[in-house]
């Protein structure tokens, strides 16, 4: 019996074995291609809020750029080619001029590399170009059989263009929004046989999310389109280099932030809202001494802000009396109207020394030379401290840190 059980053991770890090799073996081969698109705002454009398709053309539309429609682009997938039969009596539309291609659009996460942050788009295969190559000298003219491919084109593709000689055709058709089935029929049997396809190039529409809505950043995120005989992408073919297509999109968001204060504003004076007179003459303490100082933001990136001080008083900033070392607090309050701080306006938001800041929230728009101010304010009860020392000076330097989103 304990032969017979050890026996079992051993067969049941074999197929567990032959299994594994079975699946490590089944391992898809690629075809990549990267898209790189960006967002930098503008200052001359400041309503522009949508990325730019920096990637390479390459492909048809580089090729026959009077047959691609305006705003559109194409670039050729390296290495995608297929081995495939012409039969120009064959009644099977796979052994003519043929592709299926799912031209519906697709949903892609892109993530956000550093922070995680994720956010969609979404990609469709609007167009492509092919071009189709005889092997071997039987074939007369490539060319002949496959004349008008590009422009008459059947089932559910639009027509473009074509061009080619005896060696080779290239042409182009549009794709409509759904599994579109195109083909063509040969002409003639003049290239019937093997024939290898590839310089196989995609247009493609990529709808992006509002950049400005988006924090800084490089984002990231994939299509895959499969590819064979009843997949994603069809040739009609035999054979294939590749059994997927992998775009990878790369999405990058740049903000701008700027701020400009006034010459003169790093001294600040502070002094009752109607001067000192009710003071020297009838001897009213002011309710408060105060300072507002303008500045103008321009920026399309949310920030923090916070402050470091001289002379620290709670969690604000103080004033010292230079003779007597007393201290007083120094309100420092910021108003950036249309912002706002945890989806609450910023309207005299009081600032702290705390590091971790005041998070302003991203505009989702790019704001120019927005007017905006800080409020320096000593209250009634630490004016009432000061008047007491008559001829005293108060003395505090306060640093403002603005630590914006921009990369």
């Amino acid at each position: 019996m304990k032969i017979i059980n050890h026996f079992k053991t051993c067969m049941k770890m074999a197929a567990m074995l032959f299994v594994f090799i079975l699946n490590m073996l089944n391992v898809a081969h690629s075809a990549v291609l990267n898209i790189y698109t960006e967002f930098k705002p503008d200052i001359s454009y400041p309503d522009k809020n949508e990325f730019k398709n920096i990637t390479t053309p390459s492909g048809f539309c580089v090729q026959h750029p009077n047959y691609c429609r305006e705003g559109e682009f194409s670039i050729i997938i390296p290495g995608l080619s297929a081995l495939k039969k012409f039969d120009y009596s064959s009644d099977d539309i796979r052994k003519h001029t043929y592709l299926s291609i799912d031209g519906r659009g697709r949903i892609v996460v892109l993530t956000n590399k550093t922070t995680g942050i994720k956010t969609t788009a979404e990609f469709r295969w609007a167009f492509f170009g092919v071009q189709h190559n005889r092997t071997g000298s039987h074939q007369s003219s490539v060319s002949s059989a496959m004349n008008n491919t590009g422009a008459v084109p059947s089932g559910d593709c639009s027509p473009r263009t074509g061009i080619g000689n005896t060696v080779w055709y290239r042409h182009g058709w549009g794709v409509n929004q759904k599994v579109s089935v195109c083909y063509r029929k040969l002409n003639n049997a003049l290239a019937d046989g093997d024939i290898t396809v590839n310089n196989f190039s995609l247009g493609y529409v990529l709808v992006t999310p509002k950049p400005l809505e988006l924090p800084a950043g490089e984002y990231e995120g994939e299509v895959i389109y499969s590819v064979g005989e009843g997949m994603d992408v069809d040739f009609g073919a035999e054979s294939y280099s590749d059994n997927e297509v992998r775009i990878k999109i790369k999405a990058t968001v740049e903000h701008a932030f700027f701020y400009r204060f006034p010459a003169g504003s790093e001294n600040v004076q502070l002094s009752p809202p109607n001067g000192w007179s009710s003071w020297i003459n009838g001897g009213m303490i002011p309710q408060k001494l105060s300072k507002e100082v303008p500045f103008t933001l321009s920026s399309s990136s949310g920030f923090k802000i916070w402050m470091q001080c001289e002379h620290n008083a709670g969690a604000g900033c103080g004033l010292k009396n230079q003779a007597t070392a007393e201290t007083v607090p120094l309100d420092v309050k910021m108003t950036i109207p249309g912002f706002t701080s945890n989806r609450q306006p910023v309207r005299n938001m009081l600032l702290n020394t705390d590091a971790a800041g005041h998070t302003i929230d991203l505009p989702g728009q790019f704001v120019v030379d927005l007017r905006s101010k800080l409020d320096f304010v000593v209250n009634r009860p630490e004016v009432e401290k000061m008047v007491k020392a008559p001829g005293s000076n108060w003395k505090g330097a306060v640093t403002l840190i603005f630590d914006s989103e921009v990369e």
